[in-house]
């Protein structure tokens, strides 16, 4: 009622003041007219949840008593801890997964040796049980990631502990000595950090212990990044070399035999055999394509024709050869070829 009657003889006696400063004054004639009647309930500074004045645990942050969990709860975790391990092991193998990089110069290293030893009391059955020592060597290096073609491994000499030679007569042709063959390094090689090769001997004297000795060399042969040379109508070389500017400046030379003569193939547009004379180790593949420039799909095979000399065959799958078809040869432009040599000493048997 009072404030009423102030609010009142305001309005009638005073000129009218702008709202806001009448709000404020109304208020501050409100909390003087009502005093204080209970003071604020005092703060304690925030703690942790640590034990109250009883020595209780306050009941939101009490532990929950722990439970058994049981012989198949158990099993499970384990199943899928298994899993989680095995799944890192796949994400290793993956492309992105990490890359082991070999460095240092390249070499020659021991990898693995297996001897298999045969008894057999029919061998005219012809069970394909070859008895011998196998020995796997790794080619690493840092220009492991360069490597495109790889040759045989020659041994020149391997003895067991006895003094014994493990070399078979037939171990080396001389055509091994130089010729080399398109090796892939993949990245699941780089991941490995090399490139395997084998090689089949004798076996070992049952009392010996270890190869004394293993000596020989590999070529291996590095390219960088590789071109595309398009020979057009290749079936009308048939019988002579194949006449191109760039192959003959990089020092390829193909020839591209004449079916029923020089080899005992299948022609009329379903196939076509070719022999790499010279510059070997530049070529990476050989590819052909229709007039419309679409692949056609080939299975390869190496035999030897009429002469005694190897040579390749592209037997065509799907789609058929003619005058407007083309041979692409992707070649190294440039390539470099190294000898590694090892002499490995007191490798253990199995």
């Amino acid at each position: 009622m009072w404030l009423m009657c102030m609010f009142v003889g305001v309005s009638l006696h005073s000129p009218a003041p702008a709202l806001p400063a009448m709000i404020t004054m109304l208020q501050e004639q409100a909390s003087a007219a009502q005093p204080l009647t209970h003071a604020p309930a005092p703060t304690e500074p925030a703690g942790d949840f640590g034990p109250d004045a009883t020595g209780q645990q306050p009941p939101d942050t009490q532990p929950a008593k722990r439970r058994g969990k049981g012989r198949r709860a158990e099993e499970a975790e384990a199943e899928q801890g298994a899993e989680s391990e095995q799944g890192a092991a796949a994400a290793a193998e993956q492309p992105g997964g990490p890359l082991h990089r070999p460095t240092g110069p390249m070499r020659i290293e021991p990898l693995a040796i297996f001897d298999g030893r045969v008894k057999d009391w029919a061998p005219q059955v012809g069970r394909g049980l070859e008895p011998g020592l196998r020995i796997q060597l790794q080619i690493t290096g840092e220009r492991l990631g360069e490597v495109v073609r790889s040759g045989k491994m020659i041994v020149e000499e391997i003895r067991d502990d006895t003094g014994a030679s493990l070399l078979k007569s037939e171990d080396v042709k001389p055509r091994d000595t130089w010729a080399t063959q398109q090796v892939s390094v993949t990245a699941r090689v780089l991941r490995q950090g090399f490139l395997p090769t084998e090689a089949m001997f004798k076996s070992p004297q049952r009392r010996a212990a270890k190869i004394s000795r293993l000596k020989g060399y590999l070529n291996v042969v590095y390219g960088a990044h590789v071109e595309d040379v398009v020979v057009r109508d290749p079936l009308r070389y048939e019988g002579r070399n194949v006449e191109n500017e760039r192959l003959k400046e990089l020092g390829v030379v193909i020839r591209v035999l004449k079916i029923g003569e020089e080899v005992e193939e299948a022609g009329e547009g379903r196939g076509i055999a070719i022999r790499i004379d010279a510059g070997d180790d530049n070529v990476r593949g050989v590819d052909f394509f229709d007039a419309w420039l679409r692949r056609l799909y080939t299975q390869t095979r190496t035999d030897r024709g009429t002469d005694e000399r190897r040579y390749t065959y592209f037997s065509i799958t799907r789609g058929r050869l003619d005058p407007d078809c083309q041979m692409v040869v992707t070649v190294f432009p440039r390539v470099e070829r190294e000898k590694l040599e090892f002499d490995l000493r007191d490798l253990e048997l199995p």
